[in-house]
């Protein structure tokens, strides 16, 4: 998430307080009990109806287009009035606490798993591989961060331990120096080979391994390995910037194959951290018609086929505006028009 993330700390977990790492650096107020839009919000109450939450879960297990957020627990915004169709949220930013009790995070974040069919990946800098997953000197009790490929495994049991739903790294070779020796194409790929026997379709696993930032420089082998690459596309004003970021060779320079293959794997992310209350910048849709870029993005399809979905960077800053999370429920609804059962 390029330096924009340097805010929050890494964007290693940080499920309020304990997920420390949990929340890569870096939603949530519901309207009034009524959704404003489709899958948007349920009733705030404890008494939500199990038809409802069924026929929820059933729009979250169908072929749609994804709508992925990267949420702060460190801005101290609610994550359980995160909108009902929101599918992915990439936990991101982290306290100094460094806790690994944060219970009632995880209860609020598994209660939405069962009921909502929410999925919650832990987001995460490849520095922390050394920082914070390494392991630690039995004197010192300081990482050892001599092997970055080390903290490989501490990250997988912990992701497994708080009962989520996968990782989602931060590749950026071309934007920051967070990368360390992973900005080498081969090591990154040693890296992403060793996360695939714990997650993404090659694990035999539900548990998703997905890849942020600039998916389109690594090696085109890797593709096979991920559930989803998101394009960080902030401040993106039309489609053709989307389609040349799906076509990766156009821009960038070196890269000769789309990683992904299949439009289906891929989400594109606006910077909410920047542009939340405005839902986006100036965005200019084929047919000329103008929007905000989250809105642009939603109905946006590369020229190969349905994309995989839309996104943003701190979603939880648009839990701010009036009413809460607007310009994610009406992403939301532009991807997926769904019956009116689910606006309640």
């Amino acid at each position: 998430m390029k330096n924009l993330k340097n805010g929050v700390g890494l964007r290693a977990l940080t499920i309020a307080g304990a997920v420390c790492y949990l929340l890569l650096q870096g939603s949530c107020k519901k309207d009034s009990g009524k959704t404003t839009g489709v899958l948007a919000t349920s009733p705030q109450t404890t008494n939500v109806s199990t038809d409802y939450n069924t026929q929820l879960r059933a729009y979250k297990a169908s072929d749609h287009q994804l709508m992925y957020g990267y949420f702060s627990l460190a801005n101290a915004v609610d994550i359980a009035k995160i909108p009902d169709g929101v599918d992915i949220i990439a936990l991101w930013g982290r306290h100094e606490a460094n806790s690994p009790d944060f219970k009632a995070e995880l209860d609020a974040i598994h209660l939405m798993q069962k009921d909502k069919g929410t999925k919650f990946v832990m987001a995460f800098m490849l520095s922390d591989l050394t920082d914070r997953f390494g392991p630690r000197d039995p004197v010192t009790k300081k990482i050892n961060n001599a092997d970055p490929l080390s903290g490989v495994q501490p990250l997988v049991d912990s992701v497994k331990k708080w009962g989520l739903d996968g990782i989602d790294i931060d590749y950026e070779p071309n934007y920051c120096g967070c990368n360390d020796v992973f900005a080498d194409k081969q090591k990154m790929s040693g890296l992403i080979t060793k996360f695939s026997a714990s997650f993404g379709p090659k694990s035999n696993t539900n548990l998703l391994l997905i890849v942020d930032g600039e998916p389109g420089f690594l090696n085109t082998d890797l593709g096979q390995y991920l559930n989803y690459g998101i394009s960080q596309a902030y401040g993106a004003s039309n489609g053709t910037n989307l389609q040349q970021r799906y076509s990766t060779s156009k821009i960038t320079p070196g890269n000769t194959a789309n990683v992904l293959k299949s439009p289906s794997k891929f989400i594109v992310a606006e910077n909410f951290q920047q542009y939340g209350s405005t839902g986006g910048v100036d965005f200019t849709n084929a047919d000329g018609t103008k929007t905000k870029s989250l809105q642009g993005m939603a109905g946006w399809n590369p020229t190969e086929g349905k994309k995989g979905g839309a996104g943003s960077f701190y979603i939880d800053a648009d839990a701010k505006n009036v009413p809460a999370y607007k310009y994610t429920n009406m992403a939301i609804q532009i991807m997926n028009p769904v019956s009116a059962k689910f606006i309640h």
